[in-house]
């Protein structure tokens, strides 16, 4: 690796230390009842991201906060994205910490704090790394986006808001495992079960699912020297009197739940204890027939889901127990084999929990990944690490769950070694110092150098080149048809439909100057605000579009409107620069600035939907045109095309009706849903149906979607199965949640 780039690490090391524990200091623990304006997971997690994205700003990384749910920074150029995944929530410290888990320590060369392995210090490192190779002045094949979460540890809404609003990267890591490199996860199940009962007994255990609890507490009706008795000298118990009975505490270990073995579970260990006591028949009989169910296994022998293949074994963990006067509520996390599908972890706990007179409330599924060892993204990488380590492990298969499993390619990438006690989600979370300057130095080598020179997974430079050319011979037509529509209707007749265009057709007939070169003029501080506010590759995706209809509307000026009609000329001309700009918009590019105004305002004014801005500031300059034209038909003929445009514009996007409704029958059923529902998040229902030829059983996906979506979707149906049976169908009215209530108004 480049000597200048570690030197410049090592230099900077102590900065590095110093921006970690400022990043601890956040006690960042996601939540969705503490959301705040512009801050969905809560004001901690806020604070964390605005400090990392400075800390990207002042390197020079053009920086993004995408409205408190995850920020990105993105340095160097190329049409293609190298993705690093980090989060800056933790999981609630817990109790027993050799000090403040929130102050980042440093004792005996080694800092010790929630988050400094999980997953803050890998992010704080993974920022220095890119700074190094920018300070080193190394060459960059694709650009680099450092992406920063707020929701990984309950939920990962972070991630699907970013999918949902920005592109992919082509290929990503997430240094949030292990090394050598993780290119397999598990799926993962979580539900919640419960009973409802009138119970003399309480027990409270857990603060996340996705951790062994290492701390419970329960209430019985039993005199603390019959508790003390049942527990005959056991480890891990405490007792003391209450008003009515006893109070126990059991202390177990901490851990994360894809290793459950690595700790204690407290729940179970109290199960087992008031399996011993003197309590009421119906109180006896749910301790009695929980503590057989689940005993002190992680595997779950017992259910009946113990079950292995090349990604490992099956892991379950009993997180979260709320036990209390009505009954109880107890939330599982099981970390599954690829080979143990969704509907046999149903199956078996259901039927578990149906024994016990239980109910499932809620249920989810995550569907793990696995990337060939023989792929490029993990072959380089490996190649990194290899080089840097002279450690020639195989790549690991494990049952945590990282950002990973969310992106096509992509893989986790260290932190942890296998020399080092993995106190991941434990108290007294550590990490040596020096493995952190080690960790930064290795992730420059994956960030750039001689490991990624060529496109992973892309066409080749031929197909590329054709693809090029028809996307923007396609947009060059929308220009020109956008050119048409201004030059040859709207603006000999006064007309101005809302927009950087109908200002710039305002000042032209007050100044004189040529329409085009005012769109052009006006855009130019916008694009540059564009590019401060939104970043680089805002700038590319812009100038073409905007400088070339620029021209086009100078050019074709002199061309005489075929007729007088200035209804007609709003409605052809509006007609005409919706098809033009959708054209556009199809390919990726934009016709004007009037995004950028609505984006700027947008960050001003949170609450407004991004179609009431625009209707908001369209609305204003098609009323300022009557004034500038002293016509207010003017102004009517405007708001007219206006309207027509719209229209148009939608129908070139989108298609002509309101929603789509889809049947999809695919042998990658499972699949297909989850990309949708993560994805696109849309409700999905399954159907089951049996071929008439060949008699076999199928899922059947049925799915309903606004019409903006549905390009997506068929996108999503190609990717995971070509050969996929699908029937789209209109949809003139969509009843139900996020579409229109019974009562005819919008949800």
């Amino acid at each position: 690796m480049n000597s200048k780039v570690d030197l410049w690490i090592e230099q900077h090391s102590e900065d590095m230390i110093k921006d970690l524990q400022k990043l601890v200091s956040f006690k960042s623990v996601s939540h969705a009842e503490l959301a705040q304006p512009g801050a969905p997971f809560g004001a901690e997690c806020k604070k964390a991201l605005e400090h990392i994205l400075g800390i990207c700003h002042d390197f020079g990384f053009a920086d993004t906060d995408m409205e408190g749910y995850i920020g990105y920074a993105d340095y160097g150029t190329g049409d293609e994205t190298l993705g690093v995944l980090m989060h800056l929530d933790v999981v609630p410290e817990g109790e027993g910490w050799s000090s403040d888990p929130f102050a980042a320590n440093i004792i005996d060369g080694t800092m010790i704090g929630r988050g400094v392995l999980d997953d803050k210090g890998p992010a704080i490192t993974a920022v220095y790394a890119l700074a190094a190779i920018k300070a080193a002045g190394l060459p960059f094949k694709r650009k680099v986006r450092l992406l920063f979460g707020c929701d990984e540890e309950v939920g990962m809404g972070c991630l699907k808001h970013y999918i949902a609003n920005e592109k992919l990267p082509d290929m990503a890591f997430s240094p949030d495992a292990e090394y050598p490199l993780v290119n397999a996860e598990k799926n993962i199940f979580q539900a919640r079960y419960a009973k409802k009962y009138s119970s003399g007994i309480t027990l409270k255990a857990g603060t996340v699912v996705n951790a062994v609890p290492g701390k419970a507490v329960a209430t019985v009706p039993c005199c603390p020297k019959c508790v003390e008795k049942a527990i005959n000298g056991q480890e891990g118990f405490a007792v003391e009197a209450i008003e009515g009975g006893s109070r126990i505490t059991a202390t177990g270990v901490a851990a994360h739940a894809s290793m459950p073995e690595n700790g204690k579970n407290a729940i179970q260990m109290l199960l087992g204890l008031l399996t011993k006591l003197e309590l009421s028949e119906e109180d006896g009989l749910a301790a009695e027939s929980l503590y057989k169910t689940f005993k002190m296994e992680v595997h779950g022998e017992t259910v009946g889901l113990d079950s292995a293949d090349e990604s490992g074994r099956l892991t379950l963990n009993l997180g979260l127990m709320d036990w209390n006067e009505k009954g109880y509520a107890l939330s599982i996390d099981i970390r599954a084999p690829m080979c143990t599908g969704h509907e046999k972890l149903l199956q078996k706990l259901d039927a578990a929990f149906d024994k016990l007179g239980a109910h499932r409330e809620y249920e989810s599924f995550s569907l793990g990944y696995c990337v060939p060892e023989d792929s490029e993204l993990v072959s380089k990488l490996l190649s990194a690490y290899r080089e840097r380590t002279g450690d020639h492990n195989p790549p690991k298969r494990i049952g945590g769950g990282t950002y990973a499993r969310h992106l096509k390619n992509a893989v986790a990438f260290g932190p942890e070694r296998d020399d080092r006690e993995n106190r991941i989600h434990m108290v007294d979370e550590a990490v040596p110092v020096k493995d952190l300057i080690e960790n930064a130095k290795l992730w420059a080598v994956a960030h750039s150098g001689p490991y990624f020179f060529r496109i992973l997974g892309g066409e080749n430079m031929k197909n590329k080149a054709l693809t090029e050319l028809r996307r923007y011979a396609v947009m060059t037509l929308g220009c020109l048809i956008y050119a048409v529509s201004i030059a040859i209707f709207l603006d000999p007749k006064g007309l101005a439909p809302g927009g950087v265009t109908g200002i710039a057709i305002m000042v032209s007939y007050a100044t004189k100057i040529p329409t085009g070169t005012l769109v052009l003029l006006i855009n130019i501080p916008l694009l540059a605000i564009g590019v401060w506010k939104f970043g680089k590759q805002f700038l590319y995706c812009t100038v073409f579009s905007t400088v070339l209809s620029s021209l086009m509307i100078n050019g074709l000026s002199g061309v005489v409107v075929p007729t007088d009609d200035q209804l007609l000329c709003g409605v052809v001309g509006g007609a005409l620069m919706g098809l033009g700009m959708g054209m556009v918009f199809t390919q990726g590019g934009t016709t004007g600035g009037s995004d950028i105004i609505v984006k700027l305002l947008r960050i001003r004014f949170r609450y407004l939907k991004t179609g009431i801005i625009f209707a908001i500031t369209d609305t204003v300059i098609v009323a300022c045109s009557a004034l500038v034209f002293k016509n207010i038909e003017n102004g009517l003929y405007a708001g007219i095309s206006l309207a027509v445009q719209t229209i148009v514009f939608d129908l070139v996007l989108y298609g002509p009706d309101e929603a789509k409704s889809l049947l999809i029958i695919s042998d990658e059923a499972r699949t297909v849903a989850r990309r949708l529902m993560d994805e696109l998040d849309v409700g999905v229902t399954y159907l089951n149906g049996i071929g008439a030829y060949s008699n076999s059983e199928k899922l059947v996906i049925l799915c309903a979607m606004r019409k903006q979506l549905f390009p997506k979707a068929r996108t999503i149906v190609k990717e995971v199965d070509p050969g996929a049976f699908m029937i789209v169908s209109s949809a003139n009215e969509i009843f139900g949640e996020g579409f229109k209530d019974h009562f005819g108004e919008e949800i």
